[in-house]
């Protein structure tokens, strides 16, 4: 399929009526070589993006949920990811008991080792082992036109965010009633930052800024459950921040960020204010149980002059529809429309 037939199809399906500016999606692809499962390419309002943790978990979700159910119809890239599934397998689990089948997918960022674990009915979650994190440029100071001079670091976890501590911005809150505050300062701060020329030091085709995480602490009793950390059976607390990230043209995540998780625990593991193997349970701006649970693996190779570390997430995700779309030629809205 032409590059140009793609993003018209990317269009009708972000844009309104069909879509709306927060609105994402993905291309089910091929998988780079045999050595891969399934390949995917991500999109959203303003084009594509390199990697999404939380994409990766629904479409490996949606995948070997089909899978299960014998629907391998649904898409031609499936029928490789049921040479990993044998029926006999699940047809005596006891209730709540589960299996756990690894897969590969291939996204422009490279490819991901996932972990997907199930019963007999669903794809209970999903881990998946990023390709590798690092502090691209710690604090870089920026000057907002309306919040003054801020403070972000930027950093790679499949795609390049900048971080930013809600300890800076006192009168706005991580809260749905600020969320245009939140989403006009990322539509400032992306292309001031993107005049620093990022990119990364092994794929230049892997560049600019993706998003902005807003971060902040969390102090519950929830944050000191207690974690294992490695083989020596010491314990720790685990960490628990709360973050939003808007990224691309303005569109805010719901899910706790994926990509932005690993980014964050590449950081925070940069800061010494995480261990190997260290816990970050990171939350979203939900007020449902919307959660990851993230962990530095361990050390990575240097990339360019960036020490980098391997991140392991693990979320979940839920089917809930299935649609057909249909685009009549004499519409006159088109390929669709945004309101702002």
């Amino acid at each position: 399929m032409e590059t140009k037939e793609v993003d018209r199809i990317r269009r009708l399906l972000v844009n309104e009526p069909r879509g709306h500016k927060d609105m994402y999606g993905c291309f089910v692809v091929a998988p780079d070589d045999d050595a891969g499962d399934i390949g995917v390419v991500f999109f959203h309002n303003e084009g594509y993006s390199t990697a999404c943790g939380h994409g990766t978990i629904a479409l490996l979700t949606w995948a070997w949920n089909c899978v299960l159910r014998g629907q391998l119809d649904e898409n031609e890239h499936l029928a490789r990811l049921s040479q990993h599934f044998n029926a006999e397998q699940i047809s005596d689990l006891p209730p709540g008991a589960g299996r756990t089948v690894q897969l590969s997918v291939d996204a422009p960022s490279g490819r991901l080792l996932c972990d997907v674990t199930y019963n007999s009915k669903k794809v209970t979650g999903v881990s998946f082992h990023n390709v590798p994190s690092f502090v691209y440029e710690p604090d870089v100071v920026v000057n907002s036109s309306f919040f003054g001079h801020l403070t972000v670091t930027i950093v790679y976890g499949g795609a390049f965010y900048a971080t930013l501590s809600m300890d800076q911005l006192p009168s706005v809150s991580l809260a749905k009633k600020d969320l245009p505050y939140l989403i006009g300062l990322q539509r400032e701060l992306k292309p001031l930052l993107e005049k620093r020329g990022i990119s990364h030091p092994h794929d230049p085709r892997l560049n600019g800024i993706y998003g902005v995480i807003f971060w902040e602490n969390v102090s519950t009793s929830a944050a000191r459950e207690e974690v294992e950390i490695g083989s020596v059976g010491q314990h720790v607390p685990a960490l628990m921040q709360r973050n939003v990230t808007v990224f691309a043209d303005g569109a805010v995540d719901r899910s706790p960020c994926g990509s932005g998780t690993s980014a964050r625990l590449a950081e925070l593991y940069w800061r010494e204010s995480l261990a190997l193997e260290q816990e970050l349970i990171h939350l979203s701006l939900l007020e449902v149980n919307s959660k990851f649970h993230g962990t530095v693996v361990r050390e990575g190779d240097i990339i360019g002059s960036h020490p980098s570390v391997v991140t392991r997430v693990t979320g979940s995700a839920f089917e809930c529809g299935k649609s057909a779309f249909v685009f009549d030629a004499e519409d006159e809205v088109g390929e669709g429309f945004f309101m702002g």
